[in-house]
């Protein structure tokens, strides 16, 4: 095998030319290199935008929601209150049907995790990064608020039933409730109202994107169990719980219109005389 020595550079000019071809070659190379790591990481950029974006037309969504039946949780702690102070002075409370809970949807930004998990964050434009945090964080604080609010409303659940006296020491239990309940109403829609503009503002939505969605909730909110009249007539606690408490068991995995599938998920009707002892 023939080893060839590097020929010696015969002036200047000679070892310039080699020099400038070394440094073209190494700079093409970080060139290519970089041009493949900005595609890789604009589509990672893509791919994290569209992962939020359908969760942030959600969340607006329900901030429509929540700012339109704000009034309804208004009226009702209102109303509340006043049978609170009457069953105060008489003893004895009202005849009640449901109190019905504002909306339980959760704020859980899903996907939010996927994308810090892509290491894609250092690479989004500064404002955009604090945007997005910052929306993070809120819903996390919705999501302990919206908890705590479910907790209040559930013990003032209790308050549904025939006219009966006050025990001891509950009325000052159902006041705090209500109290708190109020309170965790009024932090919920401003504090989710805040989310809307620092959305848009990060154009993973567009305006008018974001205001349909807005609009969608408003007209869902509007339409919302608590803003519904509070009754006199009592039902059963588990009728609150809604039909699957009680509804007879059936398989997920037949189609309700398959006769032959829904015959073999049936169990025979002499299964206990065939059955082996």
């Amino acid at each position: 095998m023939d080893i060839h020595k590097p020929k010696p550079w015969h002036g200047v000019r000679e070892f310039l030319k080699e020099y400038v071809i070394i440094v073209a070659g190494v700079l093409t190379a970080l060139a290519a290199e970089s041009g493949v790591e900005w595609l890789h990481w604009r589509h990672e950029l893509a791919a994290a935008r569209e992962t939020l974006r359908p969760e942030y037309l959600r969340i607006v969504r329900q901030v429509g929601v929540r700012v339109a039946q704000s009034p309804c949780i208004a009226a009702r702690v209102d109303g509340l209150n006043d049978i609170l102070d009457k069953a105060g002075q008489s003893g004895r409370l009202p005849p009640l049907g449901p109190v019905l809970q504002p909306t339980r949807d959760a704020w859980t930004l899903r996907g939010w995790e996927s994308v810090v998990s892509s290491q894609v964050l250092p690479h989004l434009p500064r404002d955009e990064v604090l945007l997005e945090t910052s929306i993070a964080a809120r819903t996390d604080y919705l999501i302990r608020i919206r908890d705590s609010e479910m907790d209040h409303w559930a013990v003032l659940g209790g308050l549904m039933g025939p006219g009966r006296k006050i025990e001891p020491g509950e009325l000052p239990s159902y006041r705090t409730a209500l109290g708190l309940a109020a309170r965790e109403a009024g932090l919920i829609r401003s504090s989710a109202s805040l989310l809307v503009p620092d959305i848009v503002q990060t154009g993973v939505v567009t305006r008018a994107e974001a205001t349909k969605a807005w609009l969608e909730g408003m007209d869902e909110g509007r339409r919302w169990i608590i803003c519904h009249p509070l009754g006199d007539t009592p039902i059963r606690f588990s009728a609150m719980q809604g039909p699957g408490l009680s509804a007879p068991p059936k398989t997920p995995f037949v189609a309700p219109d398959d006769p032959v599938k829904r015959s073999l998920a049936s169990p025979p009707a002499n299964l206990s005389a065939t059955a082996h002892p």
